[in-house]
This record gives structure tokens, C-alpha cells and sequence, in this order.
């Protein structure tokens, strides 16, 4: 509910769309979108490459920002920035993941939909069907990407949730804030953290 909230607070992206995959085990995600009104499109559990193309495909998208659910802090202001880099018309992929700058759980992935149909097709590794855009950062001669920066490299800082010890911690961040966790912008969070650990 995190990524979601933050998500939905970039004020360049049409809808929020969330991808996950037919098995049961994700039934109470579809659940929590439908309580909460929020596009879910349900695929292929191993093949999550192919759900993101059908995803893109179902909803007629030109193009489509990845935010991974693991991210509950995402900055909408670095989708947004993404965004706007994207419509300079110069570009098949932005992202901030090619060189990371960023804390991990401010990965930004925009991909246009013809590029990403054009690489689907060629894609044969098993981890380019695990790892939705893998395959372009392995093949990143053959499209346009740009790769945005921070101003200040905060790359060993941790804010994506993978493990429960992850969990802890970003659950620490949230139980400080005063006000919505929404409201926080990322280098507010990045200050609070790097104090709190100093």
C-alpha cells in the first residue's frame, strides 16, 4: 500500500497498474486492488517479462514506468523527472538503474512499449524473463537509454523491502514520521536515515 500511495503522488503518469501473477499466493493482492479501485492485471507467475508485455499490451500503453513492490519509499518526484526526460522524444529507456546512484528501492525504469516489444522478442536467458529489464541493460548498445543521477550518491543505503531484517528497518523510518509517509520527500528520508545511523 506504501509503493501504491507513493506512486500514485507523480503527477506525470496517467494510472497506476499493478502487475502480479495468476498464482493464489497473490490473490489478496487483486483483492486489495479491487477494494481500493486500482487497475490489476494478473499474468504468468515465472514468465514476468511476458506480464509486463501483456500487461502493456491489455492496457494499450505506449510506454510504462516499473516500479518494483518492493520499493515503499519511492520518490514520485524521480518518476515524474523520468517522465519529462521521456517526452524529449530522445529516448527508449530512462532509468536510474544502468549506474546506481540512488538507494536501493528508488529503482525508476520508464520503457517505451515498442522497445520493450522489440526486446521481449529477443530475449533467450532464463534471468531476461525473471528480470524484466534485464535484457536491455545486457544489450544496452542497441537502444537509447539514459541513465539519471542523484546529486549526492546514496547507493549503500537500503530502503527497498527483501528481507525481514530490511522490513525492520523501513518499518523504523515510517514509525518516526509526524505526518503521512507520502509527504516525506526522498531527501528527507535519506537525511533521517543517514542521522539515525550516524
Amino acid at each position: 500500500a506504501y509503493t501504491i500511495e507513493r506512486v500514485r503522488r507523480a503527477k506525470r503518469i496517467a494510472r497506476t497498474i499493478v502487475a502480479t501473477s495468476t498464482d493464489p499466493a497473490d490473490d489478496a493482492i487483486a483483492a486489495f486492488c479491487a477494494d481500493e479501485g486500482i487497475a490489476c492485471f494478473r499474468g504468468e507467475q515465472q514468465n514476468v517479462a511476458y506480464r509486463f508485455l501483456a500487461a502493456a499490451r491489455a492496457h494499450e500503453l505506449s510506454a510504462f514506468v516499473r516500479i518494483c513492490g518492493d520499493s515503499p519509499l519511492i520518490d514520485p518526484t524521480l518518476i515524474d523527472l523520468a517522465v519529462d526526460i521521456y517526452r524529449t522524444g530522445r529516448f527508449d529507456i530512462v532509468t536510474n538503474n544502468l549506474e546506481r546512484t540512488f538507494p536501493a528501492g528508488q529503482t525508476v525504469e520508464l520503457i517505451a512499449a515498442d522497445a520493450y516489444e522489440h526486446g521481449y522478442a529477443r530475449m533467450h536467458a532464463p534471468e531476461h524473463f525473471e528480470h524484466v529489464t534485464r535484457f536491455f541493460y545486457d544489450y544496452a548498445d542497441q537502444y537509447r537509454i539514459f541513465n539519471f543521477t542523484a546529486a549526492e550518491d546514496h547507493v549503500a543505503l537500503k530502503l527497498a523491502v527483501d528481507t525481514p531484517d530490511d522490513l525492520d528497518r523501513v518499518a523504523d523510518i515510517i514509525c518516526r514520521m509526524q505526518r503521512p509517509a507520502w509527504t516525506y520527500s526522498l531527501k528527507q528520508i535519506v537525511e533521517g536515515s543517514l542521522a539515525e545511523s550516524a
